[in-house]
């Protein structure tokens, strides 16, 4: 499906209309793919936007718990982390879209990721959701 506007194809919380906006309009290698895409139900972006900016931004969602319900869905029951387990708090995790992020031997920009931190651990993931589970299909294409 094609939407007439990419704000039909998004969750948009109040207030971050412009947070979205500028999220599409990041440009990697010189294209705007996010914002050319940003009509189609098959993006990967809406997708990563809509799920992952309203547990960024609501305070009353478990973030833990949601979490790990995305990491058990992607690996099939087989995630390699969880949060709940940590006994982490949403104060603990912290939720990025659209940074960028630059690898430290390649340097090399990996354009606008998801980031997933947890206050004074290591960095969990600094891919899209998509990602997790394209990965986990290739590494086990049978579950």
């Amino acid at each position: 499906m094609i939407y007439k506007e990419y704000q039909r194809n998004h969750v948009i919380l109040p207030g971050r209309g412009r947070a979205l906006e500028s999220f599409l309009k990041q440009d990697y290698k010189g294209m705007q793919h996010k914002l050319r895409n940003a009509v189609s139900s098959n993006s990967e972006d809406a997708l990563t936007w809509s799920c992952f900016d309203v547990l960024a931004n609501l305070p009353s969602l478990d973030k833990a718990a949601a979490l790990d319900e995305i990491l058990e869905d992607s690996f099939h029951g087989d995630s390699p982390l969880s949060f709940r387990s940590r006994h982490l708090t949403n104060k603990d995790i912290e939720i990025y879209v659209g940074k960028s992020y630059t690898g430290i031997s390649t340097k090399e920009s990996t354009g606008s990721r998801l980031g997933i931190s947890m206050k004074r651990q290591q960095r969990v993931s600094e891919r899209r959701y998509s990602g997790y589970r394209a990965s986990r299909q290739k590494d086990n294409p049978t579950k």
